[in-house]
């Protein structure tokens, strides 16, 4: 919730400046009745577009080993992206109220939010909704939820937001929402309140035989007291607590309270010292970490138990009844979300505005990065945070809270979500009534445009992580790029880098992304004139100059100038573009492998390899003049491939024919002198996509089924190299080779050299290529993500199934399989399938005419 807000509601004792990036709520009063501002989380698993079927997010990971994001039903992970809804703009925060509950309205708002990107919308148990509940009268919220069932949004109910002393009866409300829903797929999970404070633990009945110790005197013996009794009346009864004790409270408890509290503000001010001190770049959550806060561990510790017991109130109320849908609690207090209490949840949810500077930025967000540590192998979430365009131009506000999404993908968390749909017109004040995405009139804001960009790069899984780089910047306020490998966005005014330049009129956001490799997405918001040279931006040189550009919103032909390998067009505000690609394509051949004095293979330690180069799908080898470097890559049995050296180019004949060929020479084949063991050679070419043939060289070359890899750990974040191993090639019905027609395959992947399964949240396309006898590799297909568990290790798998292999029936023939994983450096080992897995000395392609050399 803003601090802003506290300001104007005058709270008695008032509110703690920790730091830029913390701040505390102390006071000691009642719910504030004033707007909450909450934040929805939204899970971005569709496309833009006519919405369809969802993947419901039902499920997470709870171990060391788990995601960084929720899951699909299917296990997927999902990076969240969304918003909170509190009603139309004429009727903020009182939607339920009978008079005011209006489907019509609700169902546009759903249709806005899904035209902007978001997928689940996060709504609020207020009065009079408890009342009704507890009645038997479900009629409102089955509406909301069979709307949002019909427009494929899901669901974060908040269940506690409004004003009840009485745990017990919050916890029958929740459980009758939870039994209702128990099976409701739209429904993502409940939060169980939101921004829960010091006073929301210690100003509220428990049940019966349940005294968490900050209603005990326990500090007070540990601290010494602050207040005497007679100090503690007179504070209730003429000071800032008589309107914030309870007023159930005896003279006794009201003692412990203004103790217990007095000894908590001295450990608040440590903390705020503390940050001082240290220039305000650090949080207290860095205190709490530190040596120096040693001395308040049993402030600490208080808390924490007071907050288990607050907890299970209402979790063990709703798992009674419920044990699927996934348990957060929105703090914007980020000392309580530190506690070790929330271990019991199944993700954190965090509430953060960061300031209009890159320094304040930095800190807010940098809390995130605390809690992440803090609960390894738990999703954590921004789950408020955005701009008020009153004062601040929309276009900024856009930037600020693009660069915050960015900053939570690039840290790996499991998303977030802004404040909120719609501008109101009835709220607290006009700054705080303009944060939503949508004008009071439903006018889309800029933020619109760029959430809209965001969620379709995101997709239906996350991608791999990219690098946000961020800074002041006068005509932007905040000036950033985040550079991945398959993205490249940038906010400025003025841009020129990575083969793209850029110029607006005023601020404007930039999107560029190729999830797809054979498009280039391009979006803006604002008019902005673009020049983009693909080869540089993709780092791809096989890339043909010979575009196609589509303006997505009439899939018209878009005309553009064209320099070189270069495009530029002016690209509208709010337009998508689609930037078709095409590239060289060759097959690599290796024609022979040629063991020094022509010994047999179980004695030779050396060998001499030839390779031809074609056009894709033909018998033209290229142009004489091809310059780009050929690789030759080597494994050995099951393990991963290496690189072995570059060719030599030389020229020969056939017939009227002169081409080239590449020569690889001495390559060490001394280990397949065993008969255990076996190489398997494959080329790559710089500058063209290439298809490369597969080589055996083994006394006996095929794969037996090998010992399994066993990951040993799952690593925190992406790698930069992974190792993508085919482990098991099983026939249907464990035929033998000789009679199966399909076969199942099953890979893993590994951070590149190590033993260390890549985490449960990655994203990227694994894609299975086969070869036949000698032929070029061929695309077989794209892996199914699922989740494995070997001894305590829990971690994703890809599975292809009903895999042809029906030409190995016949002995004569062999198949090759390899894996690749989009966007990312990968090395694969390579399986033989076949009766006899060798590689006998082919039949030499001839080649043809040679290709032009244009």
């Amino acid at each position: 919730m803003l601090h802003r807000k506290v300001r104007a509601l005058r709270c008695p004792i008032g509110f703690e400046r920790l730091s830029d990036d913390t701040r505390v709520f102390s006071t000691l009063g009642r719910r504030w009745p004033a707007v909450h501002l909450l934040i929805a989380l939204g899970l971005v698993a569709l496309p833009l577009g006519t919405p369809s079927s969802p993947a419901v997010a039902s499920g997470y990971a709870s171990t060391s080993s788990a995601a960084p994001y929720l899951l699909t039903i299917d296990g997927q992970p999902s990076f969240l992206i969304g918003v909170n809804y509190v009603g139309y703009s004429d009727r903020g925060w009182r939607m339920w109220e009978d008079f005011l509950f209006d489907p019509s309205l609700i169902e546009k708002d759903f249709i806005k939010a899904r035209n902007a990107g978001i997928n689940v919308l996060r709504l609020f148990v207020r009065r009079p909704l408890p009342e009704d509940i507890m009645a038997g009268k479900w009629q409102k919220l089955d509406t909301v939820v069979a709307l949002a069932r019909q427009y494929h949004l899901y669901l974060l109910i908040t269940l506690y937001d409004y004003g009840e002393n009485e745990l017990a009866k919050v916890a029958e409300v929740d459980r009758r929402i939870a039994q209702r829903y128990a099976g409701e797929e739209t429904i993502l999970g409940y939060d169980l309140k939101n921004e829960p404070h010091y006073q929301d633990l210690t100003t509220v009945r428990y049940p019966p035989g349940v005294q968490p110790p900050l209603l005990t005197d326990t500090l007070i013996k540990q601290y010494g007291q602050r207040l005497t009794q007679a100090e503690a009346d007179d504070w209730r009864l003429n000071g800032s607590g008589k309107n914030v004790v309870p007023s159930w409270f005896d003279s006794q408890q009201n003692y412990i309270y203004a103790n217990n509290y007095a000894i908590y503000k001295e450990f608040l001010a440590s903390a705020s010292a503390w940050v001082a001190a240290r220039n305000y770049e650090v949080s207290t959550l860095d205190y709490m970490d530190s040596p120096d806060a040693s001395r308040w561990r049993g402030v600490i510790n208080a808390l924490d138990q007071t907050l288990a017991a607050w907890l299970a109130s209402c979790v063990d109320a709703i798992r009674s009844v419920d044990s699927r849908h996934p348990l957060t609690v929105g703090y914007s207090d980020a000392i309580l979300a530190k506690l070790g209490a929330n271990t019991t949840l199944n993700w954190q949810s965090a509430h953060r505005y960061p300031g209009q500077q890159a320094k304040s930025f930095k800190l807010a967000l940098g809390v995130l990065d605390n809690l992440k540590k803090t609960f390894p192998g738990k999703p954590v979430a921004l789950t408020e945070f955005g701009y008020s365009t009153n004062g601040l131009d929309a276009a900024k506000a856009a930037i600020y809270e693009t660069a915050t999404s960015l900053y939570l993908l690039s840290h790996e968390m499991a998303g977030g979500a802004k404040w909120k749909l719609n501008d109101l017109t009835d709220g607290a004040n006009r700054e705080e009534n303009e944060f939503g995405l949508y004008t009071v009139g439903d006018t889309p804001k800029p933020s619109v445009m760029a959430t809209r960009a965001l969620a379709d790069y995101v997709g239906s899984t996350p991608p791999t992580p990219g690098t946000l780089s961020f800074s002041d910047d006068a005509a932007t306020g905040l000036r950033y790029t985040y550079i991945a490998s398959d993205a490249l966005f940038v906010a400025a005014k003025e841009f020129q880098d990575r083969g793209v330049r850029l110029r607006a009129e005023g601020p404007t956001q930039v999107f560029l992304s190729w999830r797809d490799p054979a498009i280039i997405r391009i979006a803006a918001t604002a008019q902005t004139t673009l020049e983009i040279d693909p080869q540089i931006l993709m780092g791809d040189p096989a890339i043909i100059p010979n575009y196609r550009l589509l303006k997505m919103s009439t899939n018209a032909p878009q005309s553009f100038d064209q320099n070189g390998a270069q495009i530029s067009f002016t690209a509208e505000a709010g337009g998508t573009y689609e930037l078709s690609l095409s590239r060289f394509t060759i097959d690599a051949k290796i024609e022979l492998v040629w063991p020094h004095g022509n010994l047999p293979v179980d004695q030779a330690d050396k060998a001499n390899i030839a390779a031809y180069l074609f056009e894709h799908d033909s018998a033209r080898p290229v142009c004489p003049n091809w310059a780009q470097p050929v690789r030759l890559w080597r494994s050995l049995n099951n393990g991963v491939e290496e690189p072995v050296t570059l060719g030599e180019k030389r020229m020969v004949q056939a017939g009227n024919t002169t081409f080239a060929v590449w020569d690889f020479n001495n390559v060490d084949v001394k280990d397949a002198r065993d008969p255990k063991n076996k190489y398997y050679f494959r080329l790559s070419t710089d500058g063209a996509v290439g298809y490369s043939s597969v080589w055996s060289h083994g006394a006996d070359a095929r794969t037996y089924f090998p010992q399994p890899d066993m990951p040993q750990t799952v690593l925190t974040a992406t790698p930069q190299s992974i190792d993508a191993k085919i482990e098991i090639v099983w026939p249907h019905g464990g035929a033998p080779v000789n009679e199966a027609t399909k076969v199942n395959i099953g890979v893993y992947l590994f951070g590149h050299g190590t033993s260390s399964a890549i985490p449960l949240s990655y994203g990227g396309t694994v894609r299975l290529w086969r070869s036949l006898n000698n032929a070029p590799m061929v695309e077989v297909g794209v892996g199914q993500k699922t989740t494995k568990k070997i001894g305590d290790v829990t971690f994703p798998a890809w599975e292809f199934n009903n895999v042809d292999v029906a030409a190995a029936v016949d002995a004569a023939n062999k198949y090759y399989f390899r894996v690749t994983v989009d966007g990312t450096q990968s090395f694969s080992n390579i399986w033989s399938h076949g009766a006899d897995a060798r590689t006998f000395f082919p039949e030499v392609d001839v080649p043809t005419e040679v290709a032009s050399c244009k």
